[in-house]
């Protein structure tokens, strides 16, 4: 299987199962093991209605050399409460966002559910922004199931927030032809300090061996 693998990835590209930027690398650590992904924003644009409060993701989904700064400081654990998480939503570009007013939240909640047919429109999570702000990654558009995103862990350190993020990618597993855009949004204790998103990424299972 090892030398059918090239040959079997771009057939799998051609069918578009799998994103160049997806395929893993002879560097890249496999399989069903966690890694500090490589960042790389390249091409994506934060809608202009969000660009106040989001910033880009990173597109890749390749392993990164080394953890970034900040990745190893523990810092002080903060709890974080699940406000909405779905395979597919309206964000179709990867996005980081730090919400601590209700109309910046509403503005986002829209996006989130804009390819929604309900009537009337779900109201967006209630959060009260007095005590609590929102954090929120939107993975982009991937070209078929088996992908996700989480906000895995929060935590305050000396220089602020951080919060990790995990992509999940499917591996080498063919699964449901369908263009999904996963998003996680959280809540957690309010606070002024800035926010740092450090980026994993978890290598499915390689169902081709």
């Amino acid at each position: 299987m090892t030398r059918r693998l090239p040959c079997v990835l771009a057939a799998l590209a051609a069918l578009g199962c799998i994103r160049a930027e997806d395929r893993p690398t002879a560097s890249d650590t496999r399989p069903d093991t966690v890694v500090y992904a490589q960042i790389d924003t390249t091409g994506v644009q934060v809608p202009p209605g969000l660009a106040e409060f989001c910033g880009p993701g990173t597109a890749s989904l390749r392993q990164a050399g080394a953890p970034p700064p900040g990745a190893d400081d523990p810092g002080e654990p903060l709890s974080a409460t699940d406000l909405y998480r779905q395979k597919s939503s309206g964000l179709d570009q990867p996005v980081r966002c730090v919400v601590r007013r209700p109309e910046d939240w509403a503005a986002l909640w829209a996006a989130i559910r804009r390819r929604s047919r309900e009537s009337p429109p779900t109201p967006p999570p209630a959060v009260d922004f007095h005590t609590r702000m929102v954090l929120v990654a939107g993975m982009g558009p991937r070209p078929s199931t088996g992908y996700g995103i989480g906000i895995t862990e929060v935590r305050r350190t000396e220089s602020g927030i951080v919060a990790t993020v995990l992509r999940y990618t499917p591996g080498l597993c063919v699964l449901g032809m369908a263009v999904t855009e996963p998003v996680h949004a959280v809540s957690i204790p309010r606070a002024d300090a800035p926010v740092q998103f450090i980026e994993k990424v978890s290598y499915g299972p390689d169902c081709l061996r």
